[in-house]
């Protein structure tokens, strides 16, 4: 149980040294104190992970410490130790908080176990936490039907191997969290923590009490200690997400953590330690923060060790109708809609809609439509108007043929080249984004630009 702090509060020096010699062996780090009030001095300054705590002792009793103990906030487990005559107090002590108690004397092999069975509880609790965030989080299998998606993740695979620090890139909404999940799960730490810390929503002290931690007293509504996401992260993954937004005072802090894997709460002294892998993300253009010094130079380089790229989504069509369906089919329990299909019409909007917004705009637009939709399947009137086709010439022509009434073809010629034209503008100049604008085929528009007499008609001419 390397990496625990065990503490001994005991008057008997024979027990303490006994017990004390034995636990060192296990690879237990330990502490030892001989009265109450040096028992509460040791954990102020020891930090322990857990207290063997005698009942009776030369200034107090257990019962006291343990009282003052979780009177202040501190919620350490303590295994309490007594003798036959002092049963009801143990119980007493479990009411108060305490974890177990151990009769004296026993054997050291069952309050070796007990001392395990209250190590693991602590770390079940705390990746419990952890995997509740998780599973309310990103999915853990980025969809990568796309050669550029695929691309990504076989560059995820290939970092995985190592525990160098990784720079997640892309635009908002494009799925950096899925990436570094996928990263995590690929890892040799997939069965530590996997531990997001969001730089964008907390003050610069919230964000640092939730990244390090905190001690009781150390700012204004901070009653008790609390372990930051660094610790808990321990042995796992720490994801940065939008680290652009890392105010600078902390920079350094993280700067410290990635070199020597140390940091100290908020408002402690204490150096603490962390074996934690650093992934980060960002949609910020970090190198020109760094000319105009808003991030640091050297914290940049060290978290950009390894970059791996995220391209947006309309970047890789193939990917839309596969998240479409992802989203269609986790949420349909959740939304009590008997949704199973979407409609051809409304498969194409989605593939000639260009999602600025990227992968987290498809989410909630696919969402939306399950809400609006009165059928059983997602059909183009329930998607937003600004994702249904602004011209749907191809189905306009199958269905009523070429007849336009007599005189008002020239009006038509001139709606429709204006349309197109507007595309082009707003993809600049980009014909393939024009035409998923359109919700027509890139061939179809290259053609209705020739009839229309708008430049560069010839496929193969002008930017794709």
């Amino acid at each position: 149980m390397a990496g625990h702090t065990i503490l001994i509060v005991d008057d008997d020096p024979n027990i303490s040294g006994l017990i004390g010699d034995r636990l060192e062996l296990e690879g237990y780090r330990v502490l030892k104190a001989g009265t109450a009030r040096e028992g509460l001095e040791m954990v102020r300054i020891g930090r322990p992970t857990a207290i063997l705590l005698d009942m009776m002792l030369p200034d107090g009793d257990g019962i006291e410490v343990l009282r003052t103990l979780r009177d202040g906030g501190n919620d350490v487990d303590v295994l309490m130790l007594t003798a036959h005559g002092t049963v009801e107090r143990a119980v007493e002590a479990i009411k108060l908080g305490a974890y177990d108690f151990i009769l004296k004397p026993s054997s050291f092999e069952e309050l070796s176990l007990r001392l395990r069975h209250a190590l693991e509880r602590q770390s079940l609790s705390r990746k419990n936490a952890i995997l509740t965030e998780a599973l309310s989080g990103d999915p853990i299998d980025p969809v990568a039907e796309s050669p550029a998606m695929a691309g990504v993740l076989a560059l995820a695979r290939r970092v995985a191997e190592t525990d160098a620090t990784v720079l997640i890139l892309g635009e908002s909404g494009a799925g950096k969290g899925v990436v570094a999940r996928y990263l995590h799960q690929q890892s040799q730490r997939k069965a530590g923590p996997f531990v997001k810390v969001d730089c964008t929503i907390l003050s610069e002290e919230l964000l640092a009490s939730d990244l390090f931690g905190h001690e009781r007293g150390s700012f204004t509504g901070a009653h008790a200690r609390k372990v930051g996401r660094l610790e808990m992260a321990d042995g796992g993954t720490v994801f940065l997400d939008e680290i652009g937004e890392l105010p600078l005072a902390l920079q350094p802090k993280l700067l410290r953590v990635i070199e020597e894997g140390a940091f100290e709460r908020v408002g402690g002294t204490e150096v603490l330690r962390t074996n934690a892998r650093i992934i980060a993300a960002t949609n910020k253009p970090l190198t020109e923060m760094v000319k105009n010094g808003t991030f640091r130079k050297d914290l940049y380089y060290r978290i950009n060790v390894m970059a791996v790229d995220i391209p947006p989504l309309r970047e890789r069509p193939e990917d839309i109708v596969p998240l479409a369906w992802r989203v269609l089919n986790g949420r349909r329990i959740a939304a009590r809609r008997e949704i199973t299909t979407i409609s051809k019409e409304g498969i194409n909007a989605l593939q000639a809609y260009s999602w600025p917004g990227n992968v987290r705009e498809l989410q909630n637009v696919v969402e939306r439509a399950m809400i609006l939709e009165k059928g059983n399947e997602i059909s183009l009137e329930s998607l937003p108007p600004e994702i249904q086709p602004l011209i749907d010439t191809e189905a306009a022509e199958k269905e009523c043929g070429s007849g336009v009434p007599s005189g008002m073809e020239g009006s038509v010629r001139d709606f429709k080249r204006r349309l197109v034209l507007d595309a082009i503008k707003s993809s600049g100049g980009n014909k393939a984004d024009a035409a998923r604008r359109l919700g027509i085929s890139r061939t179809y528009l290259f053609r209705l630009m020739e009839q229309l007499g708008v430049g560069g008609g010839t496929e193969g001419q002008g930017r794709e």
